[in-house]
């Protein structure tokens, strides 16, 4: 009989090696991806970017964008790194222009204006090795561009490395998991634009 068939079945197919594939891979820092119009109109690219720490005085953050009038999304997993109790982490976002912060689908942060650089902070208590989705949405009118993301530990005012405790999906590598079951796999969604937590199937 043929590996991957039901030896008592006669009809039985083998399936094909993208149908066996179910783990995702995961790589540290964020998928990004990148639009034209400030209201992400239209989808550029996407790519793993290990850290949210982007500034230009009058330019995009990835090939292809227009100098201005531009819009981000990164999507991470960030996982509190101590080991005992409970302890305060702090999120901390810089922007010229707009940015909204999203944690485990709360918007934490609100500030979707035209503004120079301007710094917003959201605060939560987390357990031990807590894991918690991140979304980080941005938009660029014109003039200089600034998209920053940082995360303290309160207990020791100490700023995390980024690339440690927050990781995304590797969109290199082929998975048919689908986070948020709208038939269409995760790493998929990321590299075309979509959310792969969100039932964005009809935006197809």
């Amino acid at each position: 009989y043929l590996a991957g068939t039901d030896p008592a079945d006669s009809t039985s197919v083998p399936g094909s090696a993208e149908d066996s594939i179910t783990e995702l891979a995961y790589v540290r820092g964020f998928a990004g991806q990148y639009f034209q119009g400030i209201a992400f109109d239209q989808f550029l690219t996407a790519r793993n970017d290990e850290t949210i720490q982007f500034q230009s005085s009058a330019g995009s953050f990835a090939e292809g964008q227009p100098n201005d009038n531009f819009s981000a999304k990164w999507y991470g997993q960030f996982t509190a790194p101590h080991s005992t109790g409970t302890r305060n982490y702090t999120f901390r976002v810089r922007t010229d222009d707009g940015a909204r912060l999203y944690i485990d689908d709360e918007q934490r942060i609100s500030a979707w204006r035209d503004q120079g650089a301007t710094t917003y902070t959201a605060s939560a208590p987390l357990q031990p090795q807590q894991s918690l989705n991140m979304l980080m949405e941005y938009y660029e009118r014109g003039g200089a561009a600034v998209a920053q993301l940082s995360v303290i530990d309160d207990s020791t005012g100490a700023e995390l490395v980024l690339s440690d405790v927050v990781r995304s999906p590797d969109m290199s590598v082929p998975s048919n998991a689908d986070s948020d079951g709208d038939g269409i796999p995760d790493t998929w969604e990321l590299r075309n634009g979509l959310s792969p937590w969100n039932d964005d199937a009809s935006e197809i």
